[in-house]
C-alpha cells in the first residue's frame, strides 16, 4: 500500500497544555518562589559581609609584604647606584632621584588602596552589626534577654579610626617612606640642578642649604596630603555618623559608641586604653 501523497501543507499544530495556574490575582502574573526567604537573604548578606571582612584581613597582609618587598629592591638598587658611582666618574644621581620618585608614587598607590580597604573592613563589620540588631529586634518577645547574649553590638561597637589601631599601623610605615622619598628625591633633584649651573631659587638660601630646604618642604608637603587624604576617607566622626544612621533607622540608639569621642588624644594613641578584642580594626 502506498503512502498517502504529500500535499505540502504542514500537520496542524498540537495545541500546547495550558499552563498551570499559579494563583495570580489574574491568572497572568507568577509569583515569587515562597522558598525564597527574607531570613535566608539576610543571612546570605550576613555570611557574605563577614567572608568580606576576612577577605580584607588577608589582602592587607599580602600588600603589605608586597610592598616591602618591592621597596627593600628598590633600596638595594639604590644602594647598588651609591657603590657605583664611588667607582666611576658617571653620575648617576639623575638615575637616583627617578628611582626616588617611583618609590614615593608606589608608596602613595599602596597607601590609597590600603585606605579603600578599610573602608571596605568598616562597612562590612558595620553591615553585621546592622543584621544582628535586626534579628535582636525580632526574636526580642520570644527570647527574653536575648540582647545580653551579644557582647558585640552596634550601640556598642568601638572606633577602628584609632592611631593605635591595626589598619594605622599599617599605614604609618608606608606614609613615613613615601614622604621620605618624595623628601630625598626633591633633595637630590635640587642638588643636580644646582650642579650644572643652576641659581638658588631663594637668594636668602645658599647653595648648600637649598636642597636641605627643598627635601624638608616636599616630606611636608606630601604629609600633609597624606594626612587630609586620610582623614577625608577615615576619621571617627566620619564612622559615628554611619552609626548614628543605622540606629537612626533602626530605631535605637548607640549610647556608648558616643563615649569614645570624648576621649582625649592621649587615650586614642595609647594601645591599653581599649582591650584589642574590641577593637575595630
Amino acid at each position: 500500500m502506498l503512502p498517502p501523497e504529500r500535499t505540502g501543507l504542514p500537520h496542524k499544530a498540537r495545541p500546547l497544555p495550558p499552563a498551570p495556574d499559579d494563583g495570580g490575582a489574574d491568572g497572568l502574573r507568577p509569583r515569587l518562589d515562597t522558598s525564597l526567604r527574607v531570613e535566608n537573604i539576610l543571612l546570605k548578606e550576613f555570611d557574605y559581609a563577614g567572608l568580606a571582612a576576612y577577605q580584607v584581613y588577608e589582602n592587607r597582609e599580602r600588600i603589605f609584604n608586597f610592598y616591602f618587598t618591592i621597596m627593600g629592591a628598590l633600596l638595594s638598587g639604590l644602594g647598588f647606584l651609591y657603590q657605583l658611582s664611588g667607582a666611576t666618574s658617571t653620575d648617576w644621581r639623575p638615575l637616583a632621584v627617578g628611582l626616588l620618585v617611583g618609590g614615593g608614587l608606589l608608596s602613595a598607590i599602596f597607601y590609597v588602596r590600603l585606605i579603600h580597604l578599610r573602608r571596605s573592613l568598616r562597612d562590612s563589620i558595620i553591615t553585621t552589626y546592622v543584621i544582628k540588631e535586626f534579628y535582636i529586634q525580632q526574636f526580642m518577645e520570644d527570647i527574653p534577654n536575648i540582647e545580653q547574649a551579644f557582647r558585640w553590638r552596634l550601640a556598642t561597637l568601638p572606633s577602628g579610626e584609632r592611631p593605635s589601631s591595626d589598619t594605622s599601623f599599617v599605614l604609618y610605615p608606608i606614609a613615613a617612606l613615601g614622604s621620605l622619598a618624595f623628601g630625598v628625591a626633591a633633595l637630590i633633584g635640587d642638588q643636580v640642578r644646582l650642579a650644572v649651573g643652576g641659581v638658588p631659587l631663594l637668594s636668602i638660601l645658599s647653595a648648600a642649604h637649598e636642597p636641605w630646604v627643598a627635601g624638608a618642604l616636599a616630606i611636608a608637603l606630601v604629609t600633609f596630603f597624606e594626612w587630609a587624604f586620610y582623614h577625608a576617607n577615615l576619621s571617627a566622626q566620619g564612622e559615628l555618623k554611619i552609626l548614628e544612621q543605622q540606629a537612626g533607622r533602626l530605631g535605637i540608639t548607640l549610647g556608648e559608641a558616643n563615649e569614645r569621642q570624648s576621649k582625649t588624644l592621649l587615650e586614642r594613641v595609647l594601645p591599653w586604653s581599649e582591650s584589642p578584642q574590641d577593637e575595630l580594626r
